[in-house]
């Protein structure tokens, strides 16, 4: 995931969300998201989760599509108070909800993540799931999880975006690889690359179809965009009760 730059966004005016500049790290995300979310209505369902970085993606949607019904989630509250300041307070059918969930990069004092995690929507509630440079910095059993909230989410027939580092013939999980990315890695999880049978298998084993696989076709170093759509419920048994780390106050 791209570095967060607090200063980089800000509000010039009235105009509130309409004069503020992204943060100058993010890469551009609108040919994905414009796929992702092609045939968008007022009536679409849309969550963008633990990645709504200063509603970056709410801003496009609300430029570009309107009224949508969008849910954006993250592990940072200041981040999460902005978005509801500058985007929700004026455009109420975009909602955004802190999750304290753990994450040695971002949010190392949050929450273990745990097979009871839901975040806080009805099953099949979403036309769309989108997880821009989440998966990147997300152990592998976390990520396991992640996938089964996925596919709980989304309808059937719906469509889930997000980006990974994913090689074939490398270990199931690999933390900061040296020399895989032209950075250097110096805090944890700054790169996290999966083989690519593991992680296939488990959108496999919850009902999610990769439509397209575009090897290193991310927008940053050696991050690849899947494409995924859901044709079927998990394999596995679902998840009772929701977690207590998806809060809205």
């Amino acid at each position: 995931m791209h570095q967060r730059n607090y200063d980089s966004a800000h509000e010039t005016g009235a105009a509130g969300f309409r004069s503020v500049r992204p943060p100058t790290s993010a890469p551009a995300e609108g040919d994905s998201a414009r796929r992702a979310g092609s045939g968008l209505r007022s009536t679409s369902r849309l969550c963008s989760s633990a990645a709504c970085d200063l509603g970056r993606l709410a801003i496009g949607l609300v430029r570009e599509a309107g009224s949508v019904q969008y849910w954006g989630f993250d592990a940072s509250e200041p981040w999460i108070a902005w978005c509801r300041k500058h985007i929700e307070r004026s455009h109420p059918s975009f909602r955004f909800v802190h999750v304290n969930i753990e994450n040695e990069l971002y949010n190392p004092a949050g929450t273990t993540l745990g097979d009871d995690f839901r975040f806080p929507l009805a099953d099949g509630h979403a036309d769309i799931v989108y997880m821009w440079g989440v998966f990147t910095n997300m152990r592998l059993n976390d990520a396991r999880i992640y996938i089964s909230e996925i596919s709980r989410l989304l309808r059937n027939g719906g469509r889930a975006f997000l980006t990974a580092f994913v090689e074939k013939n490398v270990e199931p999980e690999s933390i900061n690889p040296v020399g895989y990315v032209d950075y250097e890695c110096k805090v944890p999880l700054h790169v996290v690359r999966y083989a690519q049978d593991v992680l296939f298998s488990m959108f496999a084993e919850h009902g999610l179809t990769v439509e397209e696989f575009a090897y290193h076709g991310g927008t940053h170093c050696n991050q690849s965009e899947i494409y995924l759509r859901k044709v079927g419920g998990p394999v596995s048994s679902p998840r009772d009760q929701p977690s207590m780390t998806a809060r809205r106050n």
